[in-house]
């Protein structure tokens, strides 16, 4: 059986895929092999034992529990020995999707292609992965969450910034409205004080400094 999933490893790494470790596998039924193209499609590999070949009860059941792992992976094969190879039916193989490999001294050949499934985008992560994908979905609505309030408050603060504008311009207009300071010259002062013109040039620079 070793020397049965080396060829199967290599005919796989051969084609660009990586192995997973099947501990990798978030399931409780774990395929024999697993590889991946590191992007978007996973596969299975189920490599049927001695025992489940020299039953056909064991090796049917085996079957059957292949099939859950369609539920898992992209891609699902079922490896057996080149003398085998004519132990199970493949049109039932085609009809559920499930590929093909026959193994032999020649190495690995692809009897039956596995049909493409998709699956859900949680399915075959690891439980600790699935922690972290969702700590991000609540740290991420922790930070909406944050970003909204500093929102607000910048709101009230730009509102109480224009309405202290506004009064100091009030303040301002009130200012410019005031009635000029005016002197006004007693009859009773002395003939000195009357059409004296360094009187009204003093009397302009007092308003100046006062409007100043």
């Amino acid at each position: 059986m070793s020397e049965i999933i080396n060829q199967i490893k290599e005919y796989f790494v051969r084609r660009g895929y990586r192995i997973l470790s099947v501990d990798e596998v978030g399931s409780d039924l774990k395929p024999s092999l697993a590889f991946t193209d590191g992007e978007s499609t996973t596969i299975y590999v189920k490599v049927f034992s001695e025992e489940e070949l020299s039953d056909r009860n064991s090796l049917l059941d085996a079957v059957l529990q292949s099939l859950r792992l369609i539920e898992k992976a992209n891609r699902v094969y079922l490896a057996l020995p080149k003398i085998y190879s004519t132990i199970l039916d493949g049109s039932i193989l085609q009809r559920h999707g499930l590929g093909l490999l026959i193994c032999g001294g020649r190495g690995v050949t692809e009897a039956i292609p596995a049909r493409q499934h998709e699956i859900s985008v949680h399915e075959g992560l690891r439980s600790d992965e699935m922690k972290m994908i969702l700590d991000g979905l609540h740290e991420l609505r922790d930070l909406k969450r944050r970003v909204s309030e500093l929102e607000e408050t910048v709101k009230m603060l730009s509102e109480e910034i224009s309405r202290l504008k506004s009064m100091r311009v009030r303040v301002r207009a009130e200012e410019m409205k005031s009635p000029p300071v005016s002197v006004t010259i007693p009859q009773e002062l002395p003939s000195f004080f009357k059409d004296n013109p360094w009187l009204e040039i003093l009397t302009r620079r007092g308003q100046e400094r006062a409007s100043a």
